[in-house]
């Protein structure tokens, strides 16, 4: 098994996904022996808006639901630095549809698109762009040397 490394060291600068704000690496939770990409007084500024939406709208009682939501919740935390109710938010503002080709998809079958070097969350894209972006390693000039081809090929 291939041992980890952390993903920053405390004396580097990390930008915060939520506020936009440099901050030292000790602003930021660990989670094992990686940082956060999301400081810790936005982190509590987002529980205490969960905790009070939390007390507007009460949680189904359904215990499988439950587990469920509190399952996603911390895959998003831990991996993107959101929470559940900001990637809905998300999906809410993109009305359902894909960021790219803008075709409507399903909650259940979006793809969260983040920036690899930063971590920070780009948007919400369907099973097909998300695979797409993926082949071309998310590079801006790999897209464009396809879209000429494609072009080039058109003409002929």
């Amino acid at each position: 098994m291939r041992q980890q490394k952390p993903n920053a060291t405390p004396n580097e600068i990390r930008i915060c996904n939520t506020c936009d704000l440099p901050k030292p690496m000790s602003s930021f939770s660990k989670r094992g022996i990686h940082y956060r990409y999301i400081c810790r007084e936005c982190e509590r500024k987002q529980n205490d808006e969960r905790i009070r939406l939390d007390l507007v709208v009460p949680e189904i009682d359904d215990e499988e639901i439950t587990r469920k939501k509190r399952q996603q919740e911390a895959y998003l935390c831990s991996k993107y630095g959101i929470h559940l109710i900001d990637h809905v938010c998300m999906y809410v503002a993109q009305n359902g549809r894909c960021a790219i080709c803008k075709t409507p998809v399903d909650y259940r079958v979006v793809h969260t698109d983040h920036d690899h070097k930063t971590g920070k969350v780009r948007g919400l894209l369907c099973p097909n762009c998300n695979t797409g972006l993926g082949m071309f390693k998310d590079g801006q000039n790999n897209l464009l040397a396809a879209a000429e081809y494609l072009q080039q090929a058109q003409r002929k």
